[in-house]
């Protein structure tokens, strides 16, 4: 597989707001994944929070150019919306990788 051709897998870690109530992020996590379906390259997302309030949101992508394509997209499209701004900004960080291994469970 070449390099363009990788999977990449798309970490971002933040916090909520203080304030914002959990129930509500969720529901404002709707729009998210109906946008997710219409890009290209997505294959996956999993959002998860841990016990200290931090979540930590995974997206895999078919390549990183999809990746990088859909973090143009998602920017415009989301800059005012709900689930924005239900993110402390100071707490957010976003990361990509190729996928160098893969194990799956079958």
């Amino acid at each position: 597989m070449s390099e363009s051709t990788k999977e990449a897998i798309e970490v971002c870690m933040f916090k909520l707001v203080d304030g914002t109530e959990r129930q509500q992020f969720m529901t404002s996590n709707d729009a998210v994944d109906q946008w997710l379906k219409t890009q290209d390259g997505f294959m996956f997302r999993c959002l998860s929070e841990k016990e200290d309030g931090t979540w930590i949101d995974i997206v895999h992508w078919a390549s990183m150019e999809a990746a990088h394509a859909a973090g143009d997209s998602f920017m415009a499209t989301f800059k005012d919306a709900d689930f924005m701004r239900a993110i402390d900004p100071q707490t957010l960080s976003m990361n990509h990788g190729h996928v160098e291994l893969a194990y799956p469970a079958s």
